[in-house]
């Protein structure tokens, strides 16, 4: 896919103060994750924005009335020229019953000039991922606005002139790494891209973030509990060690939002983080590139917020 490309409450960390978080289709429908929940948690901006799983399906008598239509308009954008494969045609694909048609295709004004436009977002059936494309309602038919068709499920959609989608690549294959992204269904559009593992546990969707670093060196792991024994299983398969929950680890200087708080039964204190990309050269042990995960509260210290 085209490179593209966070929540929280109040905890006390070395004396200041760590906001605590109050309040989880294709490849979908197999998964355990709530998507909407986890980006919610992940870009609590899109929290508000109007759910795909809301709009209105479009049925088959009303998709055999405007195929033709959605066909052309796509063939007749730039998109189709980096969309379609010699072997296999995505155009084609998506209309075939035996593929799941009518289920992906969603009618909804997204961009709410008066006219309905046609989501579709689903198996990209040319490839192990799901695809996303909007065709725009626009007078006496259809438009097609994106240089690329994105790899991945659209979640949730800020409608207007400036439309946004929030939408998920789910790990296939041999991948542990699902990647959420917030942008505008152009290559350039992403603002928002974070990468977690699927088993990452995910805490309840809340308030605003808080900004931390980090003084020492810092372990990112997919659950609020300390785990590091060597799991041989798990490291055979990722081809490098990998010692129980740990994600990857840094040296100090890492920076990144706090996007949620809880204590464990310990009475150890967790936060769940998104790190920023200038953290990536600090790594010195990473099995799963990811840049969001839990880190025990003693080990960052987290700026007061308004």
């Amino acid at each position: 896919m085209a490179s593209k490309t966070s929540l929280a409450a109040m905890l006390v960390v070395a004396g200041l103060v760590c906001l605590r978080l109050t309040a989880g289709v294709s490849q979908a429908e197999d998964a355990v994750l709530d998507y909407e929940q986890v980006s919610a948690v992940l870009f609590p901006e899109t929290s508000g924005w109007t759910a795909v799983n809301s709009m209105k399906n479009a049925d088959e008598k009303w998709l055999v009335k405007n195929e033709k239509a959605l066909r052309q308009s796509y063939l007749d954008s730039a998109l189709a020229e980096t969309g379609e494969d010699a072997d296999c045609s995505f155009i084609e694909s998506i209309f075939l019953k035996e593929e799941g048609y009518p289920d992906y295709f969603f009618i909804h004004d997204m961009d709410a000039d008066g006219f309905a436009d046609v989501l579709y977002t689903g198996p990209a059936q040319c490839s192990e991922s799901d695809a996303t494309l909007i065709w725009f309602g626009v007078k006496g038919g259809y438009a097609v606005k994106q240089d690329a068709l994105w790899n991945t499920l659209a979640l949730r959609v800020k409608e207007g002139g400036q439309l946004q989608v929030s939408s998920v690549a789910i790990a296939c294959c041999d991948s542990a790494v699902d990647e959420y992204l917030v942008g505008d269904l152009t290559v350039s559009g992403i603002v928002g891209d974070v990468s977690i593992t699927s088993d990452t546990v995910i805490p309840p969707a809340g308030n605003k973030p808080a900004r931390f670093t980090s003084g020492g060196e810092l372990a990112l792991r997919a659950s609020p509990e300390v785990d590091d024994a060597y799991d041989k299983d798990e490291s055979g398969h990722m081809d490098t060690a990998v010692f129980g929950n740990v994600l990857s680890k840094y040296l100090p200087g890492c920076t990144g939002t706090v996007l949620s708080t809880e204590k464990d039964d310990a009475g150890r204190t967790w936060c769940f983080v998104e790190l920023d990309d200038t953290s990536n050269p600090l790594r010195t042990h990473d099995p799963y590139e990811v840049n969001a995960g839990w880190v025990e509260s003693r080990y960052i210290t987290v700026s007061p917020t308004d």
